[in-house]
């Protein structure tokens, strides 16, 4: 054991050196302007519709950007799609952000993200970053047109909830993650746009986004690969990779005992400790206010691996009014710059426009939970709604 935990520390200390050096290019880069994106600065990175779907569709309508229907049928390619040989006419196909499907009810209507049509055959695609299941969602959209096959895409490749899928089986469902699906694909239009450099450059940028929201960002690093390759080191390195869970785990229940202690006045934390804080969907901290009766405030984790944080005003479990009709809460929600449009009868809900709040599962986060930075982050969000 004292062999294994100094091998771990040996393989530690090199991979650390590796990590510095890699700050260092990082700020090289930053330095020369290649790390400069137009999303991050108009506040875009976690924007669904503005971002996300809209420039999805441009890059699969073959008439905007110049490449034809080159992307669209490097789209069909993306494995987990081809295996259900889709068969569109890309000449003749048709894309819609937001398409209307009639007014919501329990089992028909909404508003589809993406809509890929070329009369007779369709691809439905839910894109949710952050945003929460609806109920009966995905049925709602399978209703509307049953022969659609459906795709369900989020930044890891999660499943639907049974709450939206109302029914329909899991397995009808195509999953795809922006980590392992839409960055490689995007890779190759790149590519493909060698000879469209307007076009082309948008893409990388786009990618990078990505990469920042997914956590790959300069993630492949040559150096700690080798290193971990080397037999005196691959045994550390399945050391480290079998307990970070577990370390993780840990320092999020140290991280709310210290949230507890430290709390503005008036406010309680509901929160318990967690077995496992990472393959828990909707978990997160919910805090109760003493002047607050129908409502409380709310960090939770739309997704895995501490991944996809809401903050909002949620409803009491007691209470039975729809949330948009409680006067106080939506004061407060309108307060705080709540987008209204991101509201549904449960809560009032917003999320953080930098990857290091919307994600926790990256060295910067956890940095964070450990130096007390990110507690300073959830107490100023909780004073500012006193």
């Amino acid at each position: 054991m004292e062999l294994e935990i100094s091998n771990i520390s040996h393989l530690l200390n090199l991979v650390r050196a590796c990590d510095d050096n890699r700050r260092k290019i990082k700020k090289v880069y930053e330095d020369n302007g290649l790390c400069f994106n137009i999303f991050d600065i108009l506040q875009l990175n976690s924007s669904e519709v503005r971002l996300h779907s809209s420039i999805l569709a441009s890059l699969l309508r073959p008439e905007i950007h110049g490449a034809k229907s080159e992307f669209l049928k490097e789209f069909l390619r993306i494995p987990k799609i081809e295996k259900r040989s889709i068969k569109l006419d890309c000449s003749k196909t048709k894309v819609e952000v937001e398409k209307y499907i009639g007014p919501v009810s329990e089992t028909t209507g909404g508003r589809i993200d993406l809509y890929v049509s070329d009369g007779n055959n369709h691809l439905i695609i839910e894109n949710k970053i952050y945003a929460v299941d609806q109920k009966n969602q995905l049925l709602r959209y399978h209703n509307f047109k049953p022969e659609a096959v459906m795709i369900y895409l989020t930044l890891f490749g999660s499943e639907p909830s049974n709450e939206s899928l109302g029914g329909l089986k899991a397995d009808s469902i195509i999953c795809l993650s922006y980590k392992d699906d839409i960055i490689p694909w995007l890779s190759k239009c790149v590519q493909l746009a060698a000879n469209l450099p307007y076009v082309r450059e948008t893409i990388n940028q786009y990618i990078n986004t990505l990469s920042q929201l997914t956590n790959s960002y300069m993630a492949q690093d040559n150096d700690i690969i080798e290193l971990i390759k080397q037999p005196d080191n691959i045994g550390a390195a399945f050391s480290v990779r079998n307990n970070l869970d577990s370390a993780i785990n840990q320092i999020m229940n140290d991280f709310l005992d210290s949230l507890k202690n430290e709390l503005p006045d008036g406010f309680t934390c509901l929160t318990e400790k967690q077995t496992d804080w990472l393959t828990t969907r909707y978990y997160g901290f919910t805090f109760e206010y003493k002047d607050w009766k129908d409502f409380d405030f709310q960090f939770e984790f739309g997704g895995t691996y501490l991944s996809g944080l809401y903050i909002g005003i949620v409803r009491k479990s007691t209470c039975t009014k729809d949330i948009r009709d409680i006067d106080e809460a939506k004061e407060l929600a309108n307060s705080l710059k709540f987008n209204f449009n991101k509201s549904n009868d449960n809560w009032f809900y917003d999320y953080p426009t930098e990857p290091k709040y919307s994600n926790w599962f990256n060295a910067e986060s956890i940095q964070m939970l450990l130096d007390g930075s990110m507690k300073q982050w959830i107490i100023a969000k909780l004073t500012s709604a006193m």
